[in-house]
């Protein structure tokens, strides 16, 4: 009997997360830590929900707890491209709920030296279309790096965005998401350089809300994953409920549609721009419906995923 080839292995998908490490981005890379065919390549740092120091010890205390302290991490963006400073107060003052009781709290992950956006470009060109870049914060760091190296964004493999609004309901103004808002700037770049991005809005993360019920089913193990979520949760779930509120999940909807695309089930392709100048509209992103600009669309806008699978991953997350 002749030997039976060996079956061929599914490369594992190259991922480089951009975060500014409040309590929803610490979900999201739990849920890219937890996906067995996900190969996390890098891990930067950005200002945004706190400063950019807070930021970088929230991702080496996430690291910590999921026992993935091995793993690149990067500082990048202290402050948006105008150094115009945004005031946010989402996720506490510490931006992971103020869980300072919250094991382990140490954060002791020691960052590569060099700023992130270079150690980004140095990736992407080191395996040109194999990288799938995942924003969740402010785009300053991807806008930077597309300024870096004008064939950055031509040679990354695709890119995955939280950010934006689709009809204009801002979160952190009258018309403004908050990354877009944070540095319209960076948004704009971004917009104008990728050829593509898929985006989960304001307005998806929204329509995906659920009771947090679900999630207190992720925080109900004895694991320290699960132990380190219900910490970093506790205020959040404790207030919303309180008032009333669902759970809305942004990032980690975001990351589970990059792990895995097949999640999404509706989608519409679009071009979108963002305005810098409004008085009341600057950082709020503006579709071309009737396709004026005579631009095609750079933007694929996820409408619905299948939250159920959504909601095992996770579960999945929370393992140890």
């Amino acid at each position: 009997m002749s030997a039976q080839p060996l079956k061929k292995l599914k490369k594992p998908r190259k991922i480089w997360l951009d975060t500014d490490a409040g309590i929803d981005d610490a979900q999201a890379l739990m849920l890219l830590l937890s996906a067995a065919d996900v190969e996390i390549v890098g891990i930067s740092c950005v200002v945004g929900n706190v400063s950019v120091d807070k930021v970088t010890k929230n991702v080496s205390r996430i690291l910590e707890a999921c026992g993935r302290s091995e793993l690149p991490l990067y500082i990048g963006a202290s402050e948006n491209l105008l150094g115009t400073p945004v005031e946010c107060d989402f996720h506490g003052e510490d931006g992971l709920g103020d869980a300072g009781t919250c094991e382990p709290s140490a954060g002791t992950v020691v960052p590569i030296p060099g700023p992130a956006a270079m150690h980004l470009v140095q990736a992407v060109n080191e395996a040109p279309q194999e990288i799938a870049v995942v924003a969740i914060g402010p785009l300053t760091n991807l806008a930077l790096a597309c300024r870096l190296d004008s064939n950055f964004a031509t040679r990354v493999g695709s890119v995955f965005v939280m950010g934006g609004a689709e009809t204009g309901k801002g979160n952190i103004s009258i018309t403004g998401e908050y990354n877009f808002y944070f540095d319209p700037e960076a948004a704009k770049i971004c917009l104008s350089c990728f050829s593509m991005m898929t985006l989960v809005t304001w307005e998806c993360a929204l329509q995906h809300e659920f009771s947090w019920q679900r999630v207190d089913e992720w925080c109900a193990k004895p694991s320290l994953r699960a132990q380190f979520m219900q910490g970093i949760i506790a205020k959040w779930s404790a207030s919303a409920q309180t008032n009333n509120e669902a759970f809305v999940p942004c990032d980690p909807l975001l990351a589970a549609v990059a792990i895995d695309p097949t999640l999404i089930q509706e989608s519409k392709t679009v071009h979108m721009l963002v305005e810098l100048q409004g008085l009341h509209t600057r950082g709020q992103s503006v579709i071309d419906w009737l396709s004026s600009k005579k631009k095609p669309p750079n933007v694929k806008m996820v409408t619905r995923v299948d939250i159920e699978r959504f909601c095992h991953m996770m579960n999945r997350s929370t393992d140890d």
